[in-house]
């Protein structure tokens, strides 16, 4: 898992075998699973330390990013993913006499 990156098809590479027989051996072998969970922790530390370093610099892209994905909490997600209150629910009720299947409601539209 180190040397292909936590990159399944570069380890199924490598190693002769389908990407199939890698995930099943992550979802069967603990320590295989163990081994991919970290490499691929590892890869995302560095890559967030990549981002923060061009935050730093003012980098707006990357500033944009981190707020969209980071700080949609607080309303800097995408715009139609803001939170929006429940709408009310409307109800109506017919008069007694609109009721009756025998009258046509149509005709007292407004």
């Amino acid at each position: 898992m180190k040397s292909s990156g936590g990159i399944i098809s570069l380890a199924a590479r490598k190693l002769g075998c389908s990407r199939t027989t890698i995930y099943n051996y992550i979802h069967r072998y603990p320590k295989v699973r163990e081994a991919y969970e970290e490499i691929t922790e590892t890869w995302l530390d560095i890559a967030e330390m990549k981002l923060f370093q061009k935050i730093l610099e003012g980098d707006l892209r990357a500033i944009t990013f981190y707020l969209r994905n980071k700080g949609a909490s607080r309303g800097y997600g995408p715009v139609g993913k803001k939170w929006m209150p429940p709408q009310p629910t409307i109800e109506i009720v017919l008069p007694e006499w609109a009721r009756d299947e025998d009258v046509d409601v149509a005709q007292y539209q407004m």
